[in-house]
């Protein structure tokens, strides 16, 4: 008997419940649980989806060959506490575009899976949480450097490599750093925590499951990073055409010789089914780059980027990979600083920025305290000193 492991099942088969075996349940045992138990886990597997009658004795029919360890079915809440806290949250809750109801709901299910888990009572070194509705393509195959101290690790998904916040649809990790990411319902329920989380009611769509994940994460000391041989598509949402996939995230793209990318074949999918973002991502980043290397060109060294709104950073986390930019992102994003140190800047984006506020340097300081480069030669100046003099100068 290998070491234990955990995946948690959460949500609704959706179109997959048209030939669940094909486009869930085999791709979930070839993908992801062949690599976990090749890797000396013993795998248990948990579903958790809604108390209704269909979705509860459809799941746990079509589900079967994974030999669930436990399926729980979620009830309308019967304890007088928690009832008094979900209504609370549904009518004076931090703002959101989202049905509230679902909302509350997805989170609710997550938790779930914590509770399913310390119910087993078996020491789980590598847990992971789903959702239903994907085909999976890739995982990887030594799933042991899953097990980072600190660290969850996400799916590698085209279509949100310009979001600002982490991915809500997969997660696995050590138990430690994975309980933070479970019991994020109950950060949502905590009073205490609204005034945070109001911070995001400015945006387009308000508070969103991906931001109140990453904030919980930060706040616990968890980096949630993205791992490139962790991929599946999302299926259609209607159960019309089960075997669409209404994302294109797992093919490698081809490259030209020289190294940067020619695949435009991410058009070939249907676009209106996916988001806005996707139909330009690809292409977009690809552009940026190649302005980099044109600028690297034309003035002799790596360009100076600043990311402004930069959220997690994983437009500059995948950056760095094929170019050597000196990259800072601007965000206030709270708990940030513990994942980008030095490479923040943390500034208001709704209040006039005046340049000296990007000319200061972040990890050294000048004579008399000062960390502005141009403070320091304008008081050099001031005295009639050099800049060469200005350097040498000693407080």
């Amino acid at each position: 008997m290998g070491e234990k492991a955990a995946l948690c099942l959460t949500g609704h088969l959706r179109s997959a419940a048209r030939d669940a075996a094909r486009l869930f349940v085999e791709p979930l045992r070839h993908v992801v649980l062949g690599p976990l138990r090749r890797a000396g886990y013993d795998v248990d597997v948990f579903a958790v989806t809604d108390a209704g009658e269909d979705d509860c004795e459809q799941t746990r029919t079509m589900l079967r060959p994974l030999n669930l360890q436990a399926l729980h079915c979620v009830p309308a809440v019967d304890v007088e506490d928690v009832r008094r806290r979900e209504e609370r949250w549904l009518s004076k809750g931090p703002h959101t575009v989202w049905d509230r109801q679902a909302f509350l709901g997805q989170l609710k299910k997550v938790r779930v899976c914590d509770e399913l888990l310390e119910q087993s009572e078996q020491p789980y070194r590598l847990v992971a949480r789903s959702r239903m509705d994907a085909r999976w393509h890739r995982f990887p195959e030594d799933a042991r450097q899953l097990e980072v101290p600190g660290v969850i690790w996400l799916p590698l998904r085209s279509v949100e490599s310009t979001a600002q916040y982490m991915s809500d649809q997969f997660a696995i990790g050590r138990y430690p750093e994975m309980r933070a990411y479970l019991r994020v319902y109950d950060e949502a329920l905590d009073r205490g925590q609204w005034k945070l989380y109001r911070s995001f009611e400015s945006t387009p769509d308000g508070l969103d499951t991906e931001e109140l994940w990453q904030v919980s994460l930060l706040k616990a000391g968890v980096i949630a990073r993205q791992h490139r041989e962790i991929c599946f598509n999302l299926l259609a949402k209607k159960s019309s055409d089960p075997w669409q996939e209404r994302e294109d995230n797992c093919r490698h793209p081809e490259l030209h010789r020289n190294g940067y990318i020619t695949d435009t074949a991410w058009y070939r999918v249907p676009l209106a089914t996916l988001p806005g973002m996707f139909s330009f991502d690809v292409l977009f980043t690809m552009r940026l780059l190649h302005l980099f290397f044109a600028e690297w060109t034309r003035i002799g060294r790596p360009a100076k980027v600043l990311d402004l709104g930069c959220g997690r950073a994983t437009m500059i986390e995948r950056w760095l990979k094929f170019h050597p930019a000196s990259i800072a992102g601007v965000d206030m994003l709270p708990g940030l600083r513990k994942v980008l140190g030095h490479d923040l800047l943390e500034l208001d984006l709704s209040q006039r920025l005046e340049l000296r506020d990007f000319t200061s340097t972040r990890t050294c300081k000048f004579v008399d305290g000062l960390v502005s480069l141009r403070r320091v030669l304008a008081a050099a100046e001031a005295v009639g000193m050099t800049t060469e003099e200005a350097f040498q100068r000693k407080s």
